[in-house]
């Protein structure tokens, strides 16, 4: 799976072809909308001819349906174990249920701005967030409500509510501020000296958000 090789900084001569265009996919796609974004790019991007990406993927539309179908599931699996861990732990006391939170912040944050591969798709989900194309569904399904429900049924361990609507509306702030932080990188690089960001620097932001985050569910 190609998320997996994007963990650590990647050679593209180790990687397979098809691998080759979807990474160089991945970066045209992060800088350009799908409309405006083309399979030229693209080739240019992976220094292969044009005729051998419409060999392997047909058509553009096609192309960044692919980028995501290989790596959602990776970026999903971090998800779903938890909520494996968290039908097991039983959420036997709201701090289980706040290590379990402060998890899921770093493995949400790290898949949008954490990681210098991975904050290629982060941009282009933020893309879709902001502006839904027409894998926007797809993408809303696959990876936006297992991130949501997880964040939902962890806040409701920790305050005690049980109302699904605001509880909802918590987890959707919460991965606001996780996004907002990824698209106003510009501006704390300017405002603030921010280097765009190093892994220091990532840290330290996703520490902002953990303690925003409790003091907004009103816990230490």
């Amino acid at each position: 799976m190609i998320i997996e090789k994007m963990i650590q900084p990647i050679d593209t001569k180790m990687l397979r072809t098809d691998e080759q265009i979807i990474y160089a996919a991945m970066k045209v796609f992060s800088r350009f909308p799908l409309e405006v974004a083309t399979l030229r790019m693209i080739a240019q991007e992976a220094d292969v001819t044009l005729s051998l990406i419409t060999y392997h993927f047909k058509t553009k539309e096609n192309l960044y349906q692919e980028v995501l179908a290989r790596v959602l599931p990776g970026l999903t699996e971090g998800i779903q174990k938890q909520f494996k861990d968290l039908r097991e732990e039983g959420l036997t006391s709201s701090e289980t249920a706040k290590t379990f939170l402060r998890d899921a912040i770093i493995y949400v944050a790290d898949r949008i701005y954490g990681n210098p591969n991975l904050t290629l798709l982060g941009q282009i989900i933020m893309r879709e967030h902001f502006s839904p194309s027409s894998v926007y569904d797809a993408l809303y399904q696959q990876y936006f409500v297992k991130v949501l429900d997880a964040l939902a049924l962890l806040i409701a361990a920790i305050t005690g509510d049980s109302d699904r609507r605001k509880v909802s509306l918590q987890a959707f702030s919460i991965f606001g501020q996780i996004l907002s932080i990824a698209y106003e990188r510009e501006m704390m690089k300017r405002y603030i000296g921010m280097d765009g960001f190093t892994p220091e620097e990532a840290d330290e932001l996703k520490e902002f958000v953990i303690r925003n985050v409790f003091a907004q569910l009103g816990v230490g």
